[in-house]
């Protein structure tokens, strides 16, 4: 990057920022702040229930649900922005609810200036003021008057983040490359993200299951009771999981599971306690989600921890992929696990650069300096991964272009899937057509 980084929005790293400089940029500290975060979340998802109206038995059920479901665990602990997003959001409807309730504008501001933390924090953070603003329509349209609250639980949070945004930039210029790079980049067929959203959920099945009966549930109580709660409940479940639907990466699934967690809570409420015939299957269905769970969590444990110890050793693989490379080297790396934190501690004074180029000039510049392209892969140990062959055949371009080839040189790892493996590759200069015929 020319002068700095745009593209993603800043609150988190002002944020973790302080912590950095007190605890420093140790990966495990850093984790504890992120988990933090996530306590966080769970204690304002019990809150949100509580200003619903739901029971205190939905309450319980709900956190049990998000505080047990591996895509809650797994992924609000990696140090991303989605934690404190979540959060935000969160907090941001517990001031929108007491002010549906109060009417009082602190209420009002609170809220939008919560929304707008949110997006600073991550453009996810849509999801408040778009169960806000689609609620407040909703009760304008039940009281048969527009109300001007509407417009501003939807549009004010987006404007000021968005403007904020564009304000902390030192450079409006490469503000902009940088935002058409970010665009670029997420951009792929909605029936793809979709898929893959829905993919995460095949190890767990049972639960995707009763997330689905969970929203049908809550509109379906919507359209026969339509209390503005359980309207609001349902417009959140649905928006957070279309959103992450249509837009989804892996750590996304923090965005939608405290409503539909909320939504699944409430269906195994009702079942339970107040429905006649369904009371064993409600309990038998929350004991089969637990044990899904329970399931996940001891199979990926076993794999990693246990038959896959050696091969998952982060320090181990870091030391053998370092000894490949000489020191003071400049590496490009790429890849899931990410080299990143090994080899930066490996005190062989690495200059280590990202895979991820803003521009074809960038890239080509980059190429010019770079020696050594390393690729891990920690999912699919073929050649022929489609990460592996996306990746290899875009640094093979770039470094063609700066005049040199990249040479794969070594493989480390074992081909096992989940293992650790990495394909170590040396760039060295295209010979001159005069050198090569005198060879």
């Amino acid at each position: 990057m020319a002068s700095g980084a745009y593209w993603q929005p800043p609150g988190w790293f002002y944020f973790l920022s302080p912590f950095i400089r007190v605890l420093g940029d140790d990966i495990v500290c850093l984790r504890v702040v992120s988990m933090l975060i996530g306590l966080c979340v769970l204690w304002a998802t019990a809150h949100l229930v509580r200003l619903l109206g739901e029971s205190p038995f939905t309450c319980r059920v709900s956190l049990l649900l998000l505080a047990l479901n591996p895509n809650f665990i797994t992924y609000v602990k990696l140090v991303r922005m989605d934690g404190l997003c979540v959060l935000l959001t969160i907090l941001g409807l517990h001031a929108y609810l007491r002010f549906c309730a109060s009417g009082k504008s602190l209420q009002l501001a609170s809220g939008c200036g919560l929304f707008t933390l949110a997006m600073l924090t991550h453009p996810l953070g849509v999801i408040g003021p778009a169960a806000a603003g689609c609620h407040s329509i909703f009760l304008g349209w039940k009281k048969q008057k527009p109300t001007w609250e509407s417009l501003i639980w939807l549009l004010l949070p987006v404007v000021a983040s968005t403007a904020l945004w564009w304000l902390s930039s030192d450079h409006h210029a490469e503000f902009t490359r940088q935002m058409e790079f970010q665009l670029a980049r997420k951009s792929r067929p909605l029936p793809v993200s979709v898929m893959a959203f829905l993919e995460r959920y095949r190890s767990l099945p049972l639960f995707a299951l009763l997330a689905f009966a969970g929203l049908a549930h809550v509109w379906a109580r919507a359209s026969r009771e339509r209390p503005s709660s359980t309207v609001f409940l349902a417009l959140s479940a649905s928006i957070s999981a279309i959103v992450v639907a249509l837009f989804f990466e892996i750590p996304y699934h923090v965005y939608c599971l405290p409503f539909i967690a909320i939504a699944a809570g409430a269906l195994l409420e009702r079942s339970w306690t107040r429905v006649r015939p369904f009371p064993r299957a409600a309990r038998i269905a929350l004991v089969a989600v637990l044990c899904n769970f329970g399931a996940y969590f001891l199979f990926f444990n076993y794999e990693f921890h246990v038959a896959l110890s050696d091969e998952t050793n982060y320090d181990s693989f870091t030391e053998k992929v370092a000894q490949e490379i000489p020191s003071g080297a400049t590496v490009c790396i790429g890849g899931y696990p990410t080299l990143y934190w090994g080899l930066r501690a490996s005190g062989r004074e690495y200059t280590l650069v990202s895979d991820t180029f803003l521009s074809d000039s960038l890239a080509i510049d980059l190429m010019r300096n770079v020696e050594w392209f390393v690729l891990t892969n920690g999912f699919d140990p073929g050649d022929d991964s489609p990460d592996v062959l996306s990746e290899t055949d875009i640094v093979r371009h770039y470094a063609e272009k700066a005049g040199k080839t990249c040479r794969f040189v070594h493989f480390v790892g074992a081909r096992m899937k989940f293992a650790y493996t990495a394909r170590i590759f040396h760039f060295e200069p295209i010979p001159l057509a005069s050198e090569s015929s005198n060879r």
